[in-house]
């Protein structure tokens, strides 16, 4: 013959199995907040990291446009340091005032 339920044996069984089942459930629940937990923070800190190398890079960049530009201005600075020595030489070289004339004129100097 055939055993019949008694009203509410399904139900606590289902109870029953849910009691023994909720430490392990939440264990399961406290070592994903825990892994959660130290994903963000590792996520943080690669953030930080990756921050710090962007800000790196920005003043490394600033740094070589500023290098270029000294560059530019002592290229700049030694052709007219090296123009004034050559009218400097010419002018040393040169014994009439005529000449003198001629050089002062060509580098733009009156």
């Amino acid at each position: 013959m055939a055993e019949r339920y008694k009203s509410g044996d399904v139900l606590l069984q289902f109870l029953n199995q849910k009691v023994l089942e909720t430490p392990e459930l939440m264990r399961e629940w406290r070592a994903s907040k825990r892994d959660d937990a130290r994903q963000m923070t590792e996520n943080r800190r690669l953030d930080l990291i990756a921050e710090g190398q962007e800000k790196d890079r920005e003043f490394r960049n600033s740094q070589a446009k500023i290098n270029q530009q000294n560059l530019i201005r002592q290229q700049e600075y030694k052709k007219e340091l090296d123009a004034d020595r050559e009218k400097n030489n010419l002018l040393r070289l040169a014994t009439e005032p005529y000449q003198k004339a001629m050089i002062y004129r060509r580098y733009g100097d009156h």
